[in-house]
């Protein structure tokens, strides 16, 4: 077969040569000599991809960034630890407060929230869908009133399409809107 024959040239040319071209390949992994099980282990560690973190990971690592006192620091991480999968806090500020040991003032939560809900992704540690876009929103530039209007007062009518109704009772064009 020519090809095999082309691949054999190749092949005698590159050993006579001490050529690597491997070495220019950079989607190619290279195979590491290993003299010993350790290295092999860790050759192996090396070419392995890092797990991905899940939601509260991610927050708790921030949160261990942000500069708090000792007693905001365990309320949030409180708060961080009620959130669901989806980063939403269904539960009750009052109801952690009461679940934690120590007890957590409710002060000091409605604090801890809000340095938490600046945390990334922004919208994090929202209660519902308004507070979530709201957060979204606030990190933003501009002042986004517009966006900022049909979330607080016209998310139903929006969701059905219903611009021109949004128009009428905001003054705001269909273009604006």
């Amino acid at each position: 077969n020519a090809d095999e024959t082309q691949f054999g040239r190749l092949d005698r040319y590159s050993r006579d040569n001490d050529l690597d071209f491997n070495e220019h390949a950079p989607h190619r992994t290279t195979r590491v000599n290993s003299d010993g099980d350790r290295d092999a282990k860790m050759a192996a560690l090396a070419n392995t991809e890092g797990r991905e973190i899940g939601l509260h990971e991610f927050l708790k690592e921030q949160w261990g960034l942000v500069e708090a006192h000792s007693s905001l620091r365990s309320a949030g991480e409180a708060i961080i630890a009620a959130l669901d999968d989806d980063g939403y806090l269904r539960v009750r500020l009052d109801e952690i407060a009461s679940h934690s040991k120590p007890p957590l003032d409710a002060a000091l939560l409605d604090e801890a929230l809000l340095e938490v809900q600046q945390l990334d992704p922004p919208g994090v540690a929202a209660r519902d869908v308004v507070e979530c876009l709201s957060l979204q929103l606030d990190r933003l530039p501009g002042d986004n009133q517009v966006e900022r209007t049909l979330v607080e007062k016209h998310l139903e009518d929006l969701a059905h399409n219903r611009l021109p109704q949004i128009a009428r009772e905001t003054g705001y064009s269909l273009g604006e809107l």
